[in-house]
């Protein structure tokens, strides 16, 4: 062996540098944001959200239980990802009840992104350095650096549905062999069971393949989201569960009226959700097109075939999300969405300026502005939504501890094993063993059917307070006004203020009793309590009036 050759076998390759790389940037960004949120929290960790405690809650009672439910003694359908329920209680199962759980696989699955990310972008033709400042960007803006700290199923959604683009982009422009329908049945079952929304990003390759008449691979396409979201809802009617997700019954944007009125309702959320509620997404969706377009050029046309599918497939997704589902509510929803579309104009603005500059040898002035143009309004968007992100995301922490996990303490405290009443469910049903009655509806399907049936008002919500007969009432007053407001027996007992909120619904909280000898020992309960709470809740005793006024 001659000694250049031993040389290059002692010199780490440029690659496996850069995966060292991003996995220490990795590192100290998970390591910098656990050190800042937890200086805002008392030095105690707390999710960005209330939402992961639920899914906590019935994973934990689903490992220890058997029971799909927010609380062990009812099932209850709160939850719209259950191979997200499933994993975690997996890993209460085999690991013991730990809070952390969801961060670390959502860390997990983060990194794995990431890294798949700059394993792919060397794949196919980048550079070492473009491929580790194109992942960098995609950690930073989707933004995998703090969606752990919400805790939720996001993070394991976009892995997945980043694995099926990268499939998509190996298959789509191939004649489809056996294997790759078990992949296709595989990964679409996959990213439905972890989150329904994902079934957007398979309508354009199942419509494809119906165009094509590739019967097999369509019916595979469209056997995995029958697969996921209705053998979970077999599963939940089974149960005595809906067929839907209370989650998705009550906050999608589902047709109840004409199909006209929905189209036209349809259309504006579109725009709406693009425009205003989520304003990057909005600006990757129109990047992404007129990329796809520049795709169409004669020389870069049949090249970029594969692309041009995946581009489609996420922009078309993106505007059925826009309309059909939420999106923002710390940068969760559309993640997914953000991650995919990034990662296909970065390949495609790599696409174009290789396929050119091998036409237009030295590469035109008109080639370096055209990917310009599309380079550096993705590169503003995204490192303005990282910004944004690592700015908020201690204050969302903040929120909840100041709130949601006060208000737990309390519960635990008290009302352990009690009766309680309440509209942000997740804390209090996690660490503790309370009977529950969700007036919001999520976990209580009574409510959940007056809401959808928009007849939710205060006639309707007496008799399920006074069926109920809980011993404390926890709500925000501001979601109880008019029409919808608590029972006239209510009485309000203490108010908790926390400063302006960043991920909390509102910055005030009330307690309430439902006779006079609950609201003395509720009162003396909550005097006893006060000197536990963080300095920044003010406690405010409303004086216990037995008429409740809005």
């Amino acid at each position: 062996m001659t000694g250049n050759s031993e040389s290059r076998l002692k010199t780490p390759s440029l690659p496996l540098i850069g995966y060292v790389a991003l996995s220490v940037l990795m590192a100290a960004s998970y390591a910098l944001m656990w050190s800042t949120s937890v200086r805002h929290t008392e030095g105690h960790f707390t999710y960005a959200l209330d939402d992961p405690y639920i899914h906590l809650a019935i994973a934990r009672n689903l490992a220890h239980h058997g029971v799909w439910g927010v609380t062990q003694y009812a099932v209850s359908s709160a939850s719209s990802s259950p191979l997200w329920t499933v994993l975690v209680a997996l890993t209460i199962k085999l690991g013991g009840n730990n809070v952390l759980w969801p961060f670390i696989i959502g860390v997990a699955c983060s990194a794995a992104t990431t890294l798949l990310v700059f394993g792919k972008m060397i794949q196919r033709g980048l550079s070492v350095w473009l491929a580790l400042a194109s992942a960098i960007l995609i950690f930073a803006g989707g933004p995998l650096h703090v969606l752990p700290f919400s805790g939720m199923e996001h993070c394991l959604q976009i892995l997945l549905d980043l694995v099926f683009g990268f499939w998509l982009l190996d298959t789509m422009v191939r004649k489809p062999e056996s294997r790759d329908l078990i992949a296709a049945l595989a990964i679409s079952t996959a990213m439905c069971l972890c989150r329904y929304e994902s079934l957007f990003l398979v309508v354009i390759p199942f419509a494809l393949c119906l165009w094509r008449r590739e019967w097999r691979l369509a019916g595979a396409f469209a056997a995995g989201p029958i697969l996921a979201v209705g053998g979970f809802g077999l599963y939940s009617h089974l149960m005595g569960m809906p067929w839907v997700p209370n989650s998705i019954l009550i906050k999608g944007h589902l047709p109840h009226s004409s199909a006209l009125e929905f189209l036209r309702v349809l259309i504006n959320q579109v725009f709406w959700s693009l425009y205003n509620d989520c304003p990057a997404l909005g600006c990757l969706v129109l990047i992404g097109v007129a990329t796809a377009g520049v795709l169409r050029l004669r020389v870069l046309r049949d090249k970029t075939a594969a692309l041009q599918i995946w581009l489609w497939t996420i922009v078309v997704g993106s505007l059925l999300h826009a309309g059909l589902a939420m999106v923002g509510l710390f940068y969760r929803y559309e993640a997914y969405l953000i991650v995919s579309l990034t990662t296909a104009i970065l390949l495609a603005i790599h696409e174009v300026w290789r396929l050119l500059i091998g036409v237009l040898t030295p590469p035109s002035t008109t080639v370096r502005w055209l990917v310009a143009a599309l380079s550096l309004p993705l590169a503003v968007v995204l490192i303005s939504r990282a910004n944004d992100a690592l700015t908020k995301a201690p204050n969302a922490c903040q929120d909840i501890y100041l709130q949601q996990i006060q208000m737990a303490r309390f519960v635990v405290r008290f009302y352990p094993t009690g009766r309680l009443a309440a509209n942000d469910i997740g804390a209090v049903s996690y660490f503790s063993h309370v009977h529950l009655l969700d007036i919001v509806g999520l976990a209580t399907d009574d409510i959940r059917q007056l809401r959808i049936e928009r007849r939710f008002t205060t006639a309707t919500l007496t008799p399920e307070i006074e069926a109920f007969k809980p011993d404390v009432i926890i709500a925000y007053p501001e979601w109880f006004k008019g029409s919808i407001a608590l029972p006239p027996f209510v009485i309000p007992v203490e108010k908790w203020t926390i400063p302006p909120v960043t991920s909390a619904a509102s910055n005030y909280v009330e307690f309430y009793a439902t006779t006079p000898e609950s609201a003395d020992r509720l009162r003396k309960e909550l005097n006893e309590f006060k000197p536990t709470l963080p300095s920044a809740v003010n406690a405010e005793s409303l004086g216990g009036s037995k008429t409740f006024t809005h």
